[in-house]
């Protein structure tokens, strides 16, 4: 009896050995069930080419404010400074108008990219407010300014340097300190006396005012190339992310939000004051940003953003209310859009 239930207790150790053998083995020829990888969905080739244009069309912009802005220099050196009177003072005030009028609705969608360097580019090409006095004199101030500062060198390093120096109103470089220098305090105060060309003489019966005349001359000299100086480099910096966008894969979540992001920023900008620029001029600005095309006049529709936002192609309106309410409707398609590519995959 005892030596039966030895060999039952040895059998059923055998077995209990033998069945955690076999589970260990199953076990570890048993591979894991791989876990589903999501791939977004390729951006639509429309949207991708309506970008494209979008970007396109800056870089047409800077181009022509580059082009703009050299007349103003071939100006300033052929007729300003060689013969400064009402008239001349009066032509190279209108070519600059027309330079800012023809940039600010991209220089205001610039940061859009959030890319450091063209944030800083932009600040050096048109940098709002500035400090008048910073740059030249004011009627209560009639000593102030870097013109006036006869201790101060006026060069490219010099005025880079000076640019925010303590303070971001500290500006000394773009569009607006050669407006000011330009209008002189009458680009503020409609009521101010215009700057008088006497500002500019080669020379005058008082040394002291001559000299001042020299440096606000000079500064102007060295201001325009700059200005363009930078204007190249936004140029280049903007060829390559175009570039990058051509080379580069998007997905459609990518691409949307791209979208979403200029037009948030077009209708940012109509709600805030832009004493440079009329509502209506920035709205056009925009709507030629969104309308630009490179494609040859075929029966082919070419793919631009408003275009792809189902924008209307012909007469539109541009008034502050129904361009900003056109802006907002795209802006709630385009984030449902948004949207729906968070829940939407193709599996590897």
């Amino acid at each position: 009896m005892e030596r039966m239930l030895r060999q039952f207790i040895l059998y059923l150790t055998l077995c209990i050995m033998l069945f955690g053998c076999d589970n260990d083995q199953k076990t570890s020829t048993t591979s894991p069930t791989p876990k589903p990888v999501n791939i977004p969905a390729p951006a639509e080739p429309t949207l991708l080419e309506a970008l494209q244009h979008y970007k396109t069309a800056q870089i047409h912009a800077i181009t022509s404010t580059t082009d703009c802005v050299n007349k103003l220099t071939a100006e300033l050196n052929e007729q300003l400074l060689p013969s400064p009177n009402k008239a001349t003072l009066f032509s190279l005030q209108q070519t600059l108008q027309q330079c800012i009028k023809g940039y600010l609705p991209t220089h205001t969608l610039l940061s859009v990219a959030n890319n450091p360097q063209l944030t800083q580019l932009a600040r050096a090409i048109n940098s709002t407010p500035i400090l008048p006095g910073y740059v030249d004199y004011l009627a209560q101030y009639p000593y102030t300014g870097i013109v006036n500062d006869l201790t101060l060198t006026i060069s490219n390093k010099s005025l880079r340097a000076q640019q925010g120096l303590t303070d971001n109103g500290e500006v000394s470089l773009g569009f607006e300190v050669i407006a000011f220098l330009l209008f002189g305090e009458q680009r503020y105060d409609k009521s101010a006396n215009p700057r008088p060309a006497t500002d500019f003489s080669l020379t005058t019966e008082n040394e002291e005012v001559t000299r001042h005349s020299d440096r606000r001359r000079l500064y102007l000299s060295v201001a325009l190339p700059l200005l363009q100086e930078d204007l190249i480099a936004v140029t280049s910096v903007l060829n390559q992310q175009l570039m990058d966008q051509q080379n580069t894969t998007l997905d459609q979540h990518s691409a949307l939000s791209a979208a979403v992001q200029i037009a948030n920023a077009m209708q940012k900008n109509l709600q805030r004051d832009i004493s440079q620029l009329s509502y209506e001029e920035l709205s056009l600005g925009y709507w030629q940003l969104l309308t630009y095309h490179t494609a040859e006049k075929t029966k082919m529709k070419a793919n631009t953003l408003s275009s792809y936002l189902k924008w209307p192609q012909r007469n539109p309106d541009l008034s502050r209310e129904a361009f900003t309410a056109q802006l907002q409707t795209s802006i709630q398609r385009l984030n449902t859009a948004l949207s729906a590519t968070t829940n939407t995959s193709r599996p590897r």
